[in-house]
């Protein structure tokens, strides 16, 4: 092969790339992109706010190599197919095709040239994108990091998709056929395989974890450059197998040369791809492995720490440890062997008791001490062990899909890694899941997963010197020769370790100590604290402990508050039976790398707004997350292209900090009722009458696929289904959480009066365990009823009710204007089998009105006075209710866990003024809530009522932008007694799509009329419908109504006359340009 030839064919062709008018229109149009991304989305060149975000170094250069490596692959594709065989025709004479140039030369040469061309392109889009970097933004600049994306994502994805594409062509022999196979390649790739196997399957390599943390670099660097070499030495490996089988008649023989690289390049990628593939497949065995160790000694008698005292020194990546740790055996029988749990990297090299050995067993994470414990003796035993730790024990209880999951791991399209804990020379970060020391206790339990076991023992840790980093733990800390010594007040579940290079600032308030440490890399995050004058720090932090402890009704349990950054590749899972994340231990708050993806990475200057930022960052419950959307990249919502923004969805927030105040502060324990820990804390957390919102929002598609599995499972086979999505299981635990709160109201227990007795409970009991039998035995005495009571039938109950449900407009029976008496009216039947418990909640004026409102918001106490009602609603019965309220604002009529969709209706105060001011509760039947015996009604959720076209099936309470297709959306101003909805969709095309169909009793004159709900989305795009009626035994009539966008209600379509039968209306798909078209319910009224 001839160096010289091959030099001299790249630039030939180089040089005919260069004039190829489309691919310059390709480049400048990629450009174009990137420029207005990278400047809307990441400079403050079009919005100054943008100055105070803090980007990491690697966001622009990736998603500068992101948008390149997308949008090369179109012309990369097209023009390496037609420049292989640009010369001449194929299916030809092309075996004595003839030039001077051998064919490896030949394939090389221009093979090089498109490197050349594309290689270049994308060194002209890195130097763009370094130039707004430096000049337009405020982000951190590193020009290897450029470097590394540009070898690692362009070079590989390019090599190979040349390759891919000479390979093709050459076998096919038909440029249109392998373009549409390669385009279909792609297209299939990027949308729907990508995610394969940890995106084995991505040859762009655009949906790896690729993000860079200041604080330790790559997330898995040896894993991504496996993956990356995969597809570089596959590329290369196609290269050269085109030149083998290149159909022309080689220069002179050396075919065993050219087979021998070939098969080098392809056993090379196939190694990486294996050795990639394999590393996931380990991960996945240990999983398992771990798993069912812990199964098999779920159930095996435990002894129970006491105090452990740690001796702690690292050296690089790993640890040397001395414990000494004081167990008692607190059940009633001898334990024939101690368990103890320890990260199974870590080898034990001694396990003695006074200076005695003690013989042991292990079994990965589990050691088998072989020494017998009569019941209420103590054992005191040292433990030495040492080496590496292995994250793959952490969270064996979250599905492996949502491991492998990077939808809530994102910025734009920047992937962070999914990393569980640090063992470096430079950073460690060791949880207590990591089981970095030896517990008597395993952190999880796969088997009763909201069985969650706890261990309240005394810690001491005593940490070698670690030159200037930075020791966090739990616990008050002081340095004695040279090491740090951290001894805690309170017996805690667990010890955290954390050590970096840290900038660390203090405040002492109230008696409690707050720190926060940053990376001291990241100092300039303090900037914004710096020129507060509206509100002081001691303000702040005394705001927000306050919203902290009136949202948990508890007060803060520690000495001390350490908020604490770490890498944006560490990563936590919501867990309900714990009450939150990993990221919040006793004592300790971890945020991620710049507050990135939370709201304290939000630009603000006001102090009032960082204040509110910090309380969402650490009170609410739920946060949005911002999963990929091109939409979102592109800014077409902001162009105004759609009509909603989807680009972000909700998720429990990670960072919460109620577990401070409950879970990890008292354990109640129950064998009968493994669960009823979490039970209570969420019942707690959930109905807290000192919170500002009262109960949280579920996200509605969420709650109505938790209602769906309820309706034929109960709650004891949910804990148990390993195939229901963890999302869905927790918002299975708020709805019953919430049932059961409900019974206890109608049985006499007022909701603020239970969770009163919980909190007092919980604070005579704070770090302990306690026996739920003490519990149940205070509450009867009390309350005159205990849980067993209601228990075991919640536990077990597998059907739940459907409601008819009528009611009418708070009206106003006084006429004084400073006083508003409103009267509430509804009506309810239960018509299933299985009895029902509803609520109302009646949100009236705070004493004082709008001025009161006002200062309540402002200091962040409820706007409204929340009063609840709960009712038992019988099989088979029915209810009519009529009462007056004072200053009634808005009241919510909760159906709860049963059929009714939705299952809230809000109930507004209105000025309408009645003058009947009787209250009462009777008895109704079903017959109260059916049509006059002249109406008949057809509703869309009926059988008289079919699509004549294809629907999304998924009834959906969100706006979702309206199609071509018919959709259904669940609301309260759809008609219906217990499902109310309506469908719409686009105007498009003059055809009848939707029919109703109803069987008229009797001969006579009908009206028809047709339901236009009222509050319906897109309300300002209706118009005119138009309706085709075909009454039985009368013609066929075309009726238009007015423009709808000011009506709502029922809607006469006019008079006809009928025989008895089935008589039909049909809804037309016509309309004006971009009018929304509705469709709900249909009433035939006889006349005469």
């Amino acid at each position: 092969m001839n160096v010289h030839n091959i030099h001299i064919i790249a630039r030939y062709n180089f040089k005919l790339l260069l004039r190829n008018k489309l691919l310059y229109s390709f480049f400048l149009f990629t450009y174009g992109v990137i420029l207005y991304v990278l400047v809307r989305e990441q400079s403050f060149l079009l919005s100054p706010s943008q100055s105070s975000f803090k980007h990491l170094p690697s966001f622009i250069p990736y998603m500068n190599v992101f948008l390149f490596s997308t949008f090369q692959t179109l012309p990369l594709i097209v023009l390496a197919c037609r420049f292989l065989y640009k010369n001449k025709n194929i299916d030809t004479l092309e075996a004595i095709y003839y030039r001077p140039e051998s064919n490896k030369e030949y394939v090389w040469g221009i093979f090089l040239a498109f490197v050349y061309t594309f290689g270049g392109a994308a060194i002209i889009s890195l130097v763009i994108a370094m130039l707004i970097h430096l000049f337009a933004t405020t982000a951190p600049f590193d020009i290897t990091i450029y470097l590394f994306y540009l070898s690692s994502m362009i070079l590989p994805s390019s090599v190979f998709l040349i390759g891919l594409t000479f390979f093709l062509v050459n076998q096919l022999r038909n440029q249109v056929f392998s373009l549409i196979i390669l385009l279909g390649y792609i297209a299939a790739t990027i949308v729907y395989i990508r995610d394969f196997q940890q995106s084995l399957l991505d040859p762009l390599g655009i949906t790896l974890p690729n993000t860079f943390s200041d604080f330790t670099g790559h997330p898995d660097l040896k894993s991504y450059l496996m993956q990356r070499g995969c597809w570089f030495f596959l590329g290369l490996g196609l290269i050269q197998l085109t030149v083998i089988n290149f159909n022309r008649i080689p220069n002179h023989s050396g075919k065993k040369g050219n087979t021998i690289v070939m098969i080098l390049f392809m056993a090379l990628g196939v190694l990486c791809g294996g050795a990639y593939f394999l590393s996931n497949q380990k991960v996945y065995s240990l999983r398992r492995t771990y798993s069912t160790i812990y199964d098999k000694y779920e159930f095996a008698g435990k002894a129970t720490l006491l105090s452990q005292d740690i001796k702690y020194e690292q050296k690089g990546d790993r640890m040397i440890v001395n414990s000494e740790l004081l167990v008692q055996n607190q059940t009633n029988n001898e334990l024939e062997r101690i368990i103890f749990y320890l990260n199974p990297r870590l080898d034990l090299i001694s396990l003695t008791k006074a200076d005695a050995d003690i013989p042991f067993k292990r079994e990965h994470q589990v050691i088998l001490v072989q020494q017998s414990l009569a019941s209420r003796d103590s054992l005191r035993i040292h433990m030495r062990y040492e080496g590496k730790i292995d994250e793959n024990i952490c969270y064996l209880d979250v599905p492996n899909k949502m491991l492998a999951s990077f939808d809530q791991r994102m910025y734009q399209a920047c992937r962070f890694g999914k990393n569980h804990a640090y063992l470096r020379e430079n950073f460690t970060l060791l949880i207590p899941e990591v089981l970095w020391y030896p517990t008597t206790v395993p952190p999880i339990s796969l088997q009763q997963k909201h069985n969650l076991p706890k261990n309240f023992a005394r810690y001491s840790l005593q940490v070698s010197s670690q030159g200037n980093h930075k020791v966090i733990s739990q616990g008050k800390s002081r340095v004695l020769d040279k090491k740090i010594i951290f001894k805690n007040e309170h017996p805690l579940p667990g010890l955290t370790l954390c050590i970096g290079d840290y900038s660390s600032h203090q405040i002492v308030l109230d008696s409690i100590t707050y720190e926060l440490n940053i990376l001291k890399k990241h100092e300039y995050l303090l900037k914004a604290l710096t020129n507060v004058q509206d509100l002081s720090i001691p303000e702040m932090i005394r705001k927000l402990r306050y919203r902290a402890e009136s949202g948990t009704g508890r007060s803060y349990p520690y000495d001390r508050f350490v908020l604490t950054e770490i890498p944006i590749n560490q990563d936590s899972y919501f867990r309900i039976e714990r009450g939150g994340s990993e990221f919040v231990q006793p004592e300790l708050v971890f945020f991620p790398e710049c507050g990135i993806n939370t709201p304290i990475y939000l630009p603000v200057k006001s102090a009032y707004r960082i204040n509110e930022n910090l309380q969402d960052f650490l009170l609410k419950e739920e946060c949005p997350y911002y999963s990929f959307s091109w939409e979102n990249i592109l800014g077409i919502y902001r162009l105004g292209l759609s009509y909603y923004k989807g680009d972000h969805e909700r998720s429990n927030n990670k960072h919460q900090t109620s577990a401070l105040f409950l879970d990890q502060t008292t354990h109640i324990y129950s064998k009968e009722y493994p669960f009823i820990n979490s039970l209570i804390n969420l019942i707690v957390q959930d109905n807290n009458p000192t919170s500002k919102g009262g109960r949280r929002t579920i996200t509605p598609e969420i709650e109505r696929q938790a209602i769906d599995y309820l309706t034929t499972k109960s709650i004891q086979e949910a804990m148990h289904d390993k195939t229901l999505h963890p999302t869905v299981l927790n918002t299975i635990w708020t709805l019953k959480s919430r049932e059961l709160v409900d019974q206890f109201d109608f049985e006499g227990i007022p909701r603020d009066s239970l969770v009163a007795f919980i909190n007092t409970f919980l604070t005579r009991h704070q770090f302990k365990e306690v026996d739920f039998y003490r519990f149940e035995k205070e509450f009867e005495t009390k309350f005159c009823i205990g849980w067993g009571h209601v228990l075991p039938t919640w536990y077990t109950r597998n059907q739940i009710p459907k409601y008819l449900v009528k009611y009418e407009p708070i009206a106003r029976v006084n006429r004084n204007k400073n006083k508003y008496i409103g009267r509430l009216e509804f009506s309810i039947f239960n018509d299933s089998k299985v009895d029902g418990i509803i609520n109302i909640q009646i949100n009236t004026e705070l004493p004082g009105g709008v001025e009161a409102r006002r200062v309540a918001s402002a200091e962040g106490r409820r706007e409204f006075v929340f009063n609840y009602r709960s009712y038992k609603i019988e099989a088979g019965t029915g209810k009519h209710f009529a009462f007056l309220t004072n200053d009634v604002r808005t009241v919510d009529l909760n159906t709860n866990i049963s059929q009714n969709m939705p299952n809230k209706l809000s109930l507004n105060a209105t000025g309408f003024f009645t003058p009947d001011t009787s209250q009462f509760t009777r008895t109704v039947t079903k017959d109260y809530f059916l049509p006059d015996s002249n109406e008949i009604i057809v509703d869309n959720e009926d059988e008289g009522f079919r699509i004549m076209q294809s629907i999304s099936r998924i009834k959906s309470s969100d706006t979702s932008t309206p199609t071509g297709k018919w959709k259904t959306h669940v609301t309260q101003d759809g008609y219906g007694l217990s499902t109310r909805s309506y469908l719409y969709k686009k105007a498009t095309s003059d055809t009848y799509s939707l029919a109703w169909s109803a069987q008229l009793p009797k001969k006579g004159r009908y009206e028809a009329l047709v339901y236009i709900p009222r509050n319906r989305l897109f309300v300002i795009l209706s118009g005119p419908q138009k309706y085709k009626i075909l009454p039985r035994g009368g013609e066929e009539e075309i009726v238009v109504t007015d423009n709808i966008q000011r009506q709502h209600g029922w809607i006469s379509l006019g008079y006809f006359d009928c025989l008895p039968g089935e008589s039909k209306i049909y809804l037309s798909d016509d309309g004006n340009d971009n009018q929304v078209i509705f469709g709900d319910a249909i009433k035939w009224v006889y006349i005469e």
